[in-house]
């Protein structure tokens, strides 16, 4: 069992059996990792209040099979970005964008330092994150229609889409 200390950004919180959770947490020093929080769902939890979407949360972390959360100290939880709905919006699909293209446990700390730069200075630009992924919108077209005016990305197939053939697509599926 080893013990690691790594700072966090929380991409979502799911309830986990009858008392615990699990959050799913881009770090600093793991990349994305999937975490349980031990009673978690407990009225009286000291991690519940910490485990919010968007927080930067500095955590302590032991690995036998699973990552569990040992302790938790939120250090922003950016209210200048939850207050301004499209500043969250645009937020909010940056974290969805990273849960579902990232892999487990592989540091990206270039994206790491531009996220974070980005939710401090209230720069959010979702296809600067796509660059960095390797999605860079200025080389894609269309998946449909090949045309290279693209203005979605839709995360599940991970392609582009124009706005006229986005209008056939679930919007859950597409961001922009």
């Amino acid at each position: 069992m080893k013990e690691y200390f790594t700072k966090a950004i929380v991409l979502s919180v799911n309830p986990f059996l009858e008392k615990d959770k699990t959050v799913s947490l881009f770090t600093k020093d793991f990349g994305k990792i999937e975490a349980k929080i031990v009673g978690g769902q407990k009225m009286l939890s000291k991690f519940s209040p910490h485990f919010n979407i968007l927080n930067l949360v500095a955590i302590r972390i032991v690995k036998k099979n699973n990552f569990t959360i040992t302790d938790v100290v939120t250090e922003n939880y950016f209210p200048n970005l939850k207050e301004d709905k499209k500043l969250f919006l645009k937020s909010l699909n940056i974290l969805f964008l990273l849960k579902k293209t990232l892999q487990k446990e592989i540091a990206d700390e270039h994206l790491w330092h531009f996220l974070l730069n980005s939710l401090e200075s209230s720069k959010i630009n979702i296809r600067d994150v796509l660059k960095i992924l390797g999605y860079n919108p200025a080389f894609a077209s269309c998946k449909n229609c090949h045309n290279k005016e693209v203005k979605y990305f839709l995360v599940s197939d991970e392609v582009f889409a124009c706005e006229k053939c986005a209008r056939n697509i679930s919007i859950k599926e597409a961001i922009s």
